[in-house]
């Protein structure tokens, strides 16, 4: 009977201890937990160079990347992973080309992403170029570039590698990572250091989906689920902790959990820093700089100087015409890739003139001239840089009607041309931050067809031509105004049957257009 109680006792006294241990071990906030492999793949824990490119045969080169070496080894959030014999396999242009071989880069180095950069020295200056690349689709999450005139040493290269450096940092989907956590506390890799102190929020965030620029391929918005908050406790230098007041589901804020971008934070040489002293606490979804996605749209308006001239068989020369034309301009242009570009141009003419011709009535002829263009073509890049110098061809329809009020006699014909068109163009930035530009294009209408009504001279041979000059200034990220000068001229020869009574022999439009457009690229 002794031997029995004793064995009840222990019994229990074991399972109470089993109960015990099982009840400390789920202490640890568990749950079911969603992870989305985009937010997987945009963890960045390590950094390494990839190869820079110049032109002007390495110089600044080695700069560049023994620059961003230090910078990385220097920075708290990142680890510098070895590049030795990695960054000598491909070219930059080839990394930018093959998703596969920027992957095969970074399984190399077994780094998280990688930092290229490249140098232009031309007559502007430097031009340079920095993109980071992610093991995620093996594509540049941000890339950021800028241009200083006259600077060519290699202290103020390395200057601007700094500053480039910053605004990478700067333009990242988040702030920083949890490195570690142990029940309901975390330890962030942010300290005070970047100025976080006792009592800041700090707010967890999942990355579900990213949404690129369709030639860049950057990253330009996140859409994103927040999962959790918390209040900081503790900071030190380069790491903090932060216990847990909210959670979406128990135990869903783990190891590289994302902080969401504050908007009180601005990166300075080695973290963050904090700068918005009205607010410390408020936070906001991460969106980079806004950058033009898609093309441009614009309106324009100015006046034309319109001459048209026709001489009849026997001689006879009547003219028309108008130095004041209203004139109205719309347009777009559409970047379906990097280098793939479409157009749509639309120009109205409307104005009044004298009939020239002796026994004609009534006096004053009426004019409505449009035009219309649809155009596709290439856009070829003089540097790497986007909205640097480029060059372009495109080939289309254009189509112009020049409508002229009826007069008896016929004093002049309404013309309708039409034909394939061949566009060529390029464009100049001016400026060191690329907001002012001049640029020239010329436009061919190959073998136009030219029909007359309601008579007609007989058959006809038509040459036309377009020539614009313009500049461009860009007042925000996406408005800029341009003003243009546009010549154009058709000329045609009659020859064959006709059924007006007094056939031309030939006939002239000349115009200048004077003009201004507004135009908003999105």
């Amino acid at each position: 009977m002794l031997k029995l109680t004793v064995f009840k006792y222990a019994v229990t006294i074991a399972l109470v201890l089993m109960s015990t241990k099982v009840w400390s071990q789920n202490s640890q906030p568990t749950g079911v937990r969603f992870i989305s492999e985009t937010d997987t793949q945009l963890t960045m824990n390590s950094m390494t160079v990839g190869p820079a490119t110049d032109n002007v045969g390495g110089v600044y080169k080695k700069s560049a990347e023994e620059k961003l070496r230090n910078l990385i080894s220097a920075d708290h959030n990142w680890s510098f992973a070895e590049n030795n014999e990695a960054i000598s396999v491909y070219t930059t242009s080839e990394l930018f080309e093959d998703t596969q071989k920027t992957k095969d880069l970074i399984s190399r180095t077994g780094a998280d992403g990688f930092i290229v950069v490249n140098t232009v020295k031309g007559n502007q200056g430097l031009n340079v170029e920095m993109t980071l690349f992610s093991k995620f689709e093996g594509l540049p999450v941000v890339q950021v570039h800028q241009q200083e005139p006259q600077k060519f040493v290699l202290t103020d290269f390395e200057k601007m590698i700094e500053d480039l450096y910053l605004r990478i940092k700067a333009s990242m989907p988040y702030s920083g990572l949890v490195k570690s956590r142990k029940a309901n506390r975390l330890t962030i890799n942010l300290g005070s250091a970047n100025q976080i102190k006792i009592g800041d929020q700090i707010t967890f965030i999942q990355i579900l989906g990213v949404k690129r620029h369709p030639t860049l391929n950057v990253i330009v918005s996140v859409e994103k689920e927040i999962i959790g908050q918390g209040i900081v406790k503790k900071a030190d230098d380069t790491l903090s902790f932060v216990d847990i007041n909210y959670e979406k589901e128990p135990g869903v804020v783990q190891k590289n959990a994302k902080i969401q971008r504050l908007s009180n934070i601005t990166y300075n040489d080695i973290g963050i820093q904090n700068t918005d002293k009205n607010d410390p606490t408020k936070q906001v979804e991460w969106l980079p700089p806004p950058i033009p996605q898609f093309g441009y749209v614009y309106a324009g308006f100015g006046f034309t100087d319109y001459k048209v001239n026709s001489i009849l068989q026997d001689g006879t020369s009547i003219s028309a015409g108008n130095s004041l034309s209203p004139t109205f301009n719309l347009g777009a242009e559409l970047w379906i890739t990097k280098n793939l570009i479409s157009q749509f141009t639309y120009k109205q003419i409307i104005f009044g003139g004298k009939n020239t011709y002796a026994g004609s009535t009534p006096g004053e002829i009426n004019f409505n001239v449009s035009e219309t263009n649809f155009a596709m073509g290439f856009r070829q890049q003089i540097s790497d840089n986007f909205w640097g110098p480029h060059v372009r061809a495109l080939l289309g329809y254009y189509g112009a009607n020049h409508q002229v009020s009826d007069t008896q006699p016929t004093a002049l014909t309404s013309m309708r041309i039409a034909g394939m068109s061949l566009a060529l163009g390029g464009y100049f930035p001016v400026s060191k931050d690329n907001d002012m530009a001049i640029g020239v294009d010329a436009k061919f209408v190959l073998s136009p067809s030219l029909t007359e009504s309601p008579v007609s001279s007989g058959d006809s041979d038509s040459k036309m031509s377009d020539f614009s000059f313009y500049g461009v200034f860009q007042w925000t990220t996406n408005m800029q105004f341009k003003g243009m000068i546009q010549t154009n001229s058709v000329q045609s020869s009659f020859s064959g049957t006709a059924t007006r009574t007094n056939p031309a022999r030939s006939a002239e439009v000349k115009s200048t257009t004077y003009a201004i457009n507004l135009e908003y690229l999105f």
